[in-house]
């Protein structure tokens, strides 16, 4: 990897040791150019033209391996698959010879397959070859929500408009039954013909990973989508491209991101990799100032600036005791995860946070780790980074 950027002028200037977290934090993330902007200089067509050229895969696994290999590994915690619109978790054994099969669970409601973010009958069908089993369009699902979200297109819903509810492993249909403080972390279905039309609206905090994922498969495979319904995807640009911009992507999205690439001749989405490309492309109404993971990490050696990512880890490195420092976000009940370099969750905690607090992981070997925190009011996300010594 060739980093665009020289940190030896700034060697005098920045802790070493916070030279080295920065620098490795950006390796791992990326395993691309770590560029301020991909392709910065192109728009329009010919910008769509040149990120087909360079990140469109001309292999992808077949689709039980995608399957497999997205259960197994990219969307799997802690022995757990997660559906990706409502939260819904079902353990996985490590050494389960029938993944597909597990999960499925003989079609029970709260068993898990796998779901076509841009869906099967709008262009990724098995008839137009590599757009079926792309992973960068496919996520786990729990097969109620699968079901409900059919083909509809995704928007906002107004709440009195909503007919299911989905939460983990619950389904509501009374909008009265549900908290006002979980709303966010419900998804939504808007039913108008049987399972024929509708909408359908992920939880909070995942509204952004559905657009870049949208963003991605119209991209690339834009004649097929076009050809099964030319209006699909522009009815809900405009909420794809708000989406976008409200949640931008995080860490746990960059590795998943990364562990796709590896399947499929090391293509990443794009969109993930460069949040300005959504807004050069299909949000031209939006301002293309954006601040993505990458850039962030890149900016303290390109404007000569600390890094000052939202959560803030005192002392770093550490021993795995330290203080969490969240001041540049609103108090509240947040779900914190600490996940390692490969991916895998060490720590989990809900609780009210506000300003500092202490976390303790002290039994961890030493290494980089990452911080995912999510407002569970919000559904905002935020990110940082730190390392454990020995």
């Amino acid at each position: 990897m060739v980093l665009q950027f020289s940190v030896i002028p700034y060697l005098q200037d920045m802790d070493r040791r916070g030279i080295v977290m920065i620098m490795m934090f950006a390796y791992t993330m990326s395993m691309v150019n770590a560029q301020n902007r991909i392709l910065p200089h192109l728009d329009g067509d010919m910008l769509k033209r040149a990120l087909v050229d360079d990140y469109k895969p001309g292999f992808v696994e077949l689709y039980t391996d995608a399957r497999i290999k997205m259960y197994r590994e990219i969307y799997n915690t802690s022995d757990s698959v997660e559906c990706l619109y409502s939260g819904h978790k079902v353990y996985l054994p490590p050494f389960v010879s029938a993944p597909i099969q597990y999960l499925y669970n003989n079609e029970n409601p709260n068993g898990i397959n796998a779901e076509h973010i841009y869906p099967r009958s709008k262009g990724a069908n098995e008839e137009n070859g590599n757009a079926f089993s792309d992973l960068h369009n496919l996520a786990p699902s729990r097969i109620a929500v699968n079901s409900a979200r059919s083909n509809f297109a995704f928007t906002e819903i107004t709440d009195t408009e909503t007919d299911l509810w989905f939460y983990r492993d619950q389904t509501q249909t009374n909008l009265e039954n549900i908290p006002l403080d979980k709303l966010g972390k419900y998804a939504e279905a808007d039913i108008i013909d049987s399972f024929f039309e509708g909408f359908f609206e992920p939880r909070e905090e995942v509204k952004g990973d559905v657009a870049r994922s949208i963003f991605y498969f119209y991209t690339m495979y834009q004649e097929e989508a076009l050809e099964a319904d030319p209006e699909f995807f522009e009815n809900m640009r405009e909420v794809l491209c708000q989406w976008h911009k409200m949640d931008p992507a995080d860490s746990i999205e960059y590795q998943r991101n990364l562990l796709k690439a590896k399947y499929q001749q090391g293509k990443s989405n794009p969109f993930i990799l460069d949040c300005s490309l959504a807004n050069r492309l299909y949000c031209t109404d939006i301002s293309s100032e954006c601040v993505d993971l990458i850039t962030a990490v890149n900016e303290p050696f390109r404007l000569q600036k600390p890094f000052k990512p939202k959560v803030r880890v005192i002392p770093n490195p550490n021993t795995g005791k330290f203080i969490m420092d969240i001041t540049d976000t609103p108090p509240g009940p947040y779900h914190l995860k600490v996940f390692d370099v490969e991916g895998r969750l060490i720590y989990s905690m809900r609780e009210r946070l506000d300003f500092y607090n202490t976390v303790n992981i002290w039994n961890n070997r030493p290494g980089i780790y990452f911080l995912h925190l999510v407002n569970e009011q919000s559904g905002k996300k935020y990110s940082g980074s730190f390392q454990i010594t020995g």
